[in-house]
């Protein structure tokens, strides 16, 4: 056997993808001996050995006498991968055939090939080509042969797959390609870990009357170590420190008076404040407002590296199941071009009210999500969630004391009719006496953009928040700002329509043009007094009466109540305390 190569410390990643694709299949070989503690290497012995790996790989099986070589040098060198790289060096035409200015222009352009724009190996072929043609024209006498693609291809691909990997796809792909996964974060209890994210829906949703609202965004909040969503928020808000805020309120409190808003029945167990919220990198995680409230509420929170979706495993990969098990089957849902007909529509087939999406998905999530069995012992995000409850309590949040930690809040003025805040009005008999006392002043409002049924308005004589409900609370309890938004938006554009009806114009003409006629005939004097009491006496304005009129005899009570009334003294005639009687 030749002397072979001193490789030094050369590693498996700085190898070309040839040789990396050689060592596995050598290694798979050796290691199937080792597996099967052959001792005795004979054709007969490794006979077996050797059908049973070219039938798994799908190879050209070696020679038996090949494999027992390679054991020898993989036993010689500690049972390390490093004793299977090929020795190529000790191989014939080691001299390159290809002229060095060939092998020159190729090396240079391997530059363009290695990079994120990603240019293919034909791409760079023809642009070898165009240089070696140019070189010939002007080298008549040292005209160069284009090399094929397939010789291209071969120079090109001598670099390691790590590092043509990370020049074409970047150093973050292939480190999360090759991580290695076994320093997953393990939890032991419920609320230990928390994750948050967000994300828009693959799916357009429309108001009660059938009006195309949009594609609403979900915040998510679960416990990794039950898989159970501890709460959720799906609006048409973009993330922001107010969403984030209503999501945490949802989760951290007992869920009773949310299920009989959204009306489901199922148990949805989770709430409870957790030792620590993991979130992404989001401009909303990173304000002084959340960071202040984190503090204030008593977790920690942690942020993931970028771009590493892995430290949020759990709540990525309920996105996942609720993509495929729940959104596929809804009317309205986005798919991709490849994956629906040409003729489909999105917006056209959303049927489906915000509403009704909000309570399918809460019935999905605690009835069908939370009783499946998600983890590696088999058992469901309820059953992790209640054994791990028993062993250790949930103690429940103040809403109050939660509610003003995580609202924000505005300064309005209050005043005789309450508090006015996004056209809605709010009052109560608490707010009626902070106004008695203090009277009309600013006062600080804290207020739930996603449930405009309440507001919290602060006394700062009594240092405590009152609960004031809106005065049309049947329409804006549980009414997003959002949701309200939209249907102002829809009243201002019926009541601009009916302004600009045509009948509704025409009167307004026909108005304006009669009082105009009205100001320009029968110009009063200056001095005129008003005759109201003349109008009166005729009875002016009063539908279905007949005015008296003058030198009319009255048979009923045979009194002649003839009366002269002359037009030019009518202005001076006063009938105050005036009266006929029939004695």
């Amino acid at each position: 056997m030749s002397q072979r190569e001193n490789r030094g410390d050369i590693s498996y990643q700085d190898l070309n993808e040839h040789e990396q694709r050689e060592i596995n299949r050598r290694i798979t070989y050796v290691r199937k001996i080792v597996y099967y503690s052959i001792t005795s290497f004979t054709e007969a012995s490794l006979r077996d050995v050797i059908q049973e790996v070219s039938k798994e790989l799908g190879d050209k099986p070696p020679h038996w006498q090949t494999l027992i070589r390679w054991y020898k040098l993989y036993r010689d060198a500690g049972f390390k991968m490093k004793g299977l790289i090929p020795n190529h060096s000790s191989k014939g035409h080691r001299q390159s055939r290809i002229d060095d200015k060939i092998i020159e222009i190729i090396n240079n352009k391997s530059k363009s090939y290695y990079n994120q724009r990603q240019p293919s190996y034909a791409t760079i072929w023809r642009e070898i080509r165009d240089i070696i043609n140019e070189y010939n024209i002007n080298n008549p006498f040292q005209a160069l042969t284009v090399p094929s693609v397939v010789t291209v291809r071969a120079r090109l691909e001598k670099a390691s797959y790590f590092w043509k990997k990370s020049k074409r796809s970047g150093k973050l792909s292939i480190n999360n390609e090759l991580a290695c996964e076994s320093g997953q974060v393990i939890t032991t209890r419920i609320l230990e870990r928390v994750e948050i994210d967000h994300t828009p829906l693959d799916i357009y949703l429309t108001m009660d009357d059938g009006t195309l609202m949009g594609r609403p965004y979900l915040t998510v909040i679960i416990d990794h170590y039950s898989h159970m969503v501890m709460g959720v928020l799906i609006s048409f808000v973009p993330p922001s420190f107010r969403v984030v805020s209503t999501a945490c309120i949802n989760a951290f409190l007992p869920k009773g008076k949310y299920m009989d808003e959204v009306a489901v029945k199922f148990p949805w167990p989770a709430h409870g404040r957790p030792d620590l919220i993991v979130t992404d990198n989001a401009n909303e995680f990173w304000g002084k407002k959340f960071t202040t409230v984190a503090d204030e509420f008593g977790s920690i929170f942690q942020f993931c590296p970028i771009r590493k979706g892995r430290y949020k495993s759990r709540v990525e990969r309920f996105f996942g199941i609720l993509n495929s098990i729940f959104l596929d089957r809804c009317p309205g849902v986005i798919r991709k071009p490849n994956e629906q007909g040409e003729d489909y529509n999105a917006r056209k087939e959303a049927k489906m009210s915000f509403q009704e999406f909000r309570t399918l998905l809460i019935k999905w999530i605690t009835g069908d999500y939370h009783n499946y069995p998600l983890s590696k012992n088999g058992l469901t995000p309820n059953e992790l969630w209640n054994t791990s409850a028993s062993e250790m309590p949930v103690p429940e949040e103040n809403e109050m004391d939660l509610l003003l930690i995580m609202l924000g809040s505005v300064k309005r003025k209050l005043a005789k009719g309450g508090i006015g805040i996004n056209n809605l009005d709010y009052n109560s008999p608490a707010l009626k006496s902070l106004l008695s006392g203090e009277g009309p002043h600013l006062v600080t409002v804290r207020y739930n953009e996603f449930d405009l049924g309440h507001i919290y308005v602060f006394s700062e004589k009594n240092k405590t928040y009152i609960k004031v409900p809106c005065e049309d609370f049947i329409y804006a309890n549980g009414l997003s700002l959002y949701q309200h938004s939209m249907n102002s938006k829809k009243v201002r554009v019926l009541t601009q329509y009916k302004k600009e009806n045509v009948s509704l114009q025409l009167a307004q003409i026909e108005i304006a043009a009669e009082l105009d006629q009205i100001k320009d005939r029968n110009h009063r004097r200056k001095n005129q007094t008003p005759s109201s009491k003349s109008a009166r006496l005729k009875s002016i304005g009063i539908v279905g009466y007949e005015p008296l009129q003058t030198n009319q005899l009255d048979n009923s009570t045979g009194v002649n109540l003839s009366i002269n009334i002359s037009s030019e003294t009518e202005e001076e005639l006063d009938l105050d305390g005036w009266s006929a009687e029939n004695e």
